[in-house]
């Protein structure tokens, strides 16, 4: 981490904020780096929010894979803790720790001033991050953009079986990101 965000031999505590620093720190130098060359931000699944809160700087593109509308939504909803939501405030727990934290990573929120091209990348199959979510985050900023920012959804059939972490594995994939 560039910022000293408390991941691996950083210190300090990890912050959306940071992270997103980042994220843009790292796509300044690979652009210094490449020549010309089209420099793409790649966030996958938790990335996806450090990706999607540079929107409103001038990137190359930005590809979200398994893209969530907020890590919050996911959290709420994700199999461990819906055993948990009958108890009473359970919910409104989970959000106040992550409001506490700053830790938001809202892409529904974020792509709202997105200027440079998207591409969503989402398996039907996702167990992780629902594909609705990203089939949401594409309607959405389509809907609601306000500039002439591309934005186009691949969507992988759950026959696959790329779920959350295998979309790598499309032969097409190189073609596609181009």
């Amino acid at each position: 981490s560039t910022t000293g965000e408390g991941f691996g031999d950083s210190t300090g505590d990890p912050s959306e904020a940071g992270l997103t620093n980042d994220a843009l720190y790292l796509y300044h130098w690979v652009k210094k780096h490449s020549k010309g060359s089209l420099v793409c931000l790649w966030g996958h699944s938790l990335g996806s929010g450090s990706v999607s809160h540079v929107t409103s700087s001038a990137v190359d593109a930005l590809i979200l894979e398994a893209p969530y509308t907020s890590i919050g939504e996911v959290v709420v909803n994700h199999r461990f803790t819906k055993m948990y939501r009958f108890l009473p405030g359970f919910e409104s727990l989970l959000w106040n720790i992550m409001k506490m934290t700053n830790i938001v990573f809202a892409n529904d929120k974020n792509l709202k001033s997105l200027i440079s091209p998207l591409l969503i990348l989402h398996s039907e199959d996702d167990n992780v991050v629902p594909y609705h979510m990203g089939l949401e985050i594409s309607l959405q900023t389509r809907r609601k953009l306000n500039t002439d920012a591309h934005v186009e959804m691949i969507s992988y059939s759950a026959s696959l079986g790329f779920s959350h972490s295998s979309i790598y594995l499309d032969p097409n994939l190189s073609g596609v990101v181009r």
